[in-house]
């Protein structure tokens, strides 16, 4: 959801209006997902919700996974095990001797155009099947994200990662920073450069970005990916 602030009531208000009074659709659930416990919008769903739904049910689903930050990469680093501390510095030097590899981190509006374009380029390459490839696929969807990330942008708190190799885009990362924050949104990579394990090295850059920059957490959003749990 996104709105002004102190128009959440009236949003919610007009949305289950709509939702309920759409007589030509006849509704057999509205799902409403991946809404955090913690999220202010909470109090306003279920205020709303009951003025126009007789029934609803809430539903504790998935664990949002975030890092905790230490003072300095180094002290990140210690925190981790034996095995992933190895894994990190072996998967930075491979890749530095098998190319030539730039970490571009956009965060200006007038690398927008620059930032999104790879950004959408890898995640296509990335999600070529499956449900998640209608995100950049579909028209309308992909104008709503880039109308969203330019937004951001001009509001100076998306970030966008891109890892090249030899110049090619084949990891990207991108999130807006919010209370000491940085939200995750889009994770992708080429799957040709797997093998390098490009992701890994990608998100071990944007911890140390984060750490760095003084933030908080590094927040990863919902879902059980194993990447989040190494």
């Amino acid at each position: 959801f996104i709105f002004l602030p102190a128009k959440e009531d009236v949003f919610f208000e007009e949305l289950f209006f709509y939702l309920r009074d759409r007589n030509s659709v006849k509704w057999r659930k509205i799902f409403l997902g991946n809404i955090a416990r913690t999220s202010p919008s909470l109090k306003y769903i279920h205020s709303n919700i009951q003025k126009q739904f007789k029934y609803y049910m809430i539903e504790n689903t998935q664990i949002v996974v975030y890092v905790p930050l230490g003072n300095s990469w180094d002290e990140f680093i210690a925190s981790l095990g034996k095995r992933t501390r190895r894994d990190v510095k072996y998967d930075r030097r491979y890749l530095q001797k098998k190319f030539d590899v730039k970490l571009k981190i956009y965060d200006k509006y007038k690398d927008k155009e620059k930032a999104f374009n790879d950004l959408e380029a890898v995640f296509k390459k990335r999600w070529r099947k499956g449900k998640a490839k209608k995100r950049y696929n579909n028209e309308n969807s992909f104008l709503f994200e880039k109308e969203v990330s330019f937004s951001y942008f001009e509001k100076g708190i998306c970030r966008i990662f891109v890892l090249y190799l030899n110049d090619q885009p084949v990891a990207v990362f991108s999130g807006f920073i919010q209370n000491n924050k940085l939200f995750g949104d889009v994770f992708a990579h080429d799957n040709e450069y797997r093998k390098y394990s490009v992701g890994n090295v990608l998100l071990g850059n944007v911890i140390e970005y984060c750490i760095n920059e003084g933030l908080g957490k590094l927040d990863l959003s919902r879902g059980n990916e194993s990447y989040k749990y190494k």
